[in-house]
């Protein structure tokens, strides 16, 4: 009798474990996809983008142009360099319009080569080491509103990059004319 007891006892125990443990795997995927910079798709990063220009939102455009250790890390002409001051002169050059109804017509995954000089590139200039895995043109149409005007541009084309599983849009006017994009 008292191996049954025990015996369940391990079992209820063994249960516990187990549970304590998918909810710690859980958290963990919860805090990377909710807590780390970057969106999940393309679609999302050049949205992002659009609603962190139009609200001059510093925190958002970091986070939907550059993952963590390339906004811990940046540099301008090898020197440290505030981020916050480089994407807030950046938002200063497009305050007063604002952004919405983004209507994509295209996505189109570049060849590797881009996404590993990509890679080379942000190492060369700014010293960080992260790896790129892929590159994306994005084509779309966005309703723009300037000084009272409303508008929808033409087709737009821009391009994002995935790296650490998230999709980012790429800002970096020194990685875009180095790729040759532009």
């Amino acid at each position: 009798m008292r191996n049954e007891r025990n015996g369940g006892k391990n079992g209820l125990m063994t249960g516990i474990i187990v549970v304590v443990i998918i909810l710690l795997i859980a958290g963990i995927v919860c805090a990377w996809l909710f807590l780390t910079p970057g969106c999940f798709t393309r679609d999302m990063a050049v949205t992002s983008y659009f609603k962190a220009v139009s609200n001059e939102d510093i925190k958002l455009y970091k986070n939907t142009c550059y993952p963590k250790k390339w906004q811990k890390n940046y540099k301008v002409d090898g020197q440290d360099s505030s981020i916050d001051s480089v994407v807030k002169e950046s938002l200063g050059f497009q305050s007063g319009a604002t952004y919405g109804d983004v209507e994509f017509s295209a996505f189109e995954k570049l060849d590797k080569d881009y996404a590993d000089r990509m890679s080379d590139i942000v190492r060369q200039v700014y010293g960080i080491d992260m790896k790129v895995s892929s590159l994306s043109k994005v084509n779309f149409t966005v309703d723009t509103e300037f000084a009272g005007e409303k508008s929808t541009t033409g087709t737009l084309t821009r391009y994002c990059y995935k790296t650490g599983g998230k999709w980012y849009f790429l800002a970096d006017t020194e990685v875009i004319i180095q790729l040759g994009l532009e």
